[in-house]
């Protein structure tokens, strides 16, 4: 629950590069978050960096991305390991890329 704000607010800037679309938690208890490029000119490398630029805004310190190019999302593992008070915490995200051509790439 407290990842979605900071998604929120980072979508919602004015020089955001994702409009967010939906969030929920599937059946495996991944936390699924589905954003749309605001230009359908961005190529497959402009995504892929502000994916990591929205990463950045929820990332703890352990974080693990993996593409997934049909369809287009990122496979977030973040969390916390070792001695801390959240040792042991994480979260799996799923970001899909809605309205994304591969051709475009």
């Amino acid at each position: 629950m407290h990842l979605l704000p900071h998604l929120r607010a980072a979508c919602e800037q004015a020089n955001s590069m994702f409009a967010l679309e939906s969030s929920q938690i599937d059946q495996d208890g991944a936390f699924v978050v589905e954003v749309r490029p605001r230009d359908q000119s961005f190529g497959l490398g402009q995504i892929r960096a502000a994916v990591l630029c929205l990463i950045g805004q929820i990332a703890e310190t352990g974080t693990y991305v993996r593409q997934r190019r049909e369809p287009l999302s990122f496979e977030v593992l973040t969390g916390v390991v070792g001695n801390s008070p959240f040792a042991s915490h994480g979260h799996l995200l799923i970001l899909r890329i809605v309205g994304y051509d591969a051709r475009w790439s």
